[in-house]
């Protein structure tokens, strides 16, 4: 029986666990933040919040359809090819832009 790691699913599933905790991260951190802000800001603060994120979600939605689509083809290509500076390259790219 093969080790997990050497797999061909696990190897093609990897790169793109990254996307995904990336995307979970960004999530979370909204959320965390909003029970701190609303125990420790004013009414009005808190609506501003609410309105700017507003505003970066509808932006997000955008810069997260593109990002997805783009970086999971090129980390498909550059995971077929075995490059790993590459992969690394195409993941601080996908982070940065988000």
């Amino acid at each position: 029986m093969k080790p997990l790691l050497n797999t061909t699913i696990f190897k093609s599933l990897f790169p793109f666990s990254g996307m995904f905790f990336m995307q979970l991260t960004n999530l979370v951190s909204q959320l965390l933040m909003l029970p701190i802000l609303i125990n420790h800001a004013e009414t009005v603060a808190v609506g501003a919040y609410f309105l700017v994120l507003s505003f970066s979600s509808l932006a997000g939605i955008f810069v997260n359809f593109g990002t997805n689509q783009a970086t999971i083809i090129e980390l498909q290509r550059a995971n077929m090819d075995g490059d790993r500076n590459r992969l690394a390259n195409i993941y601080a790219n996908a982070f940065a832009i988000r």
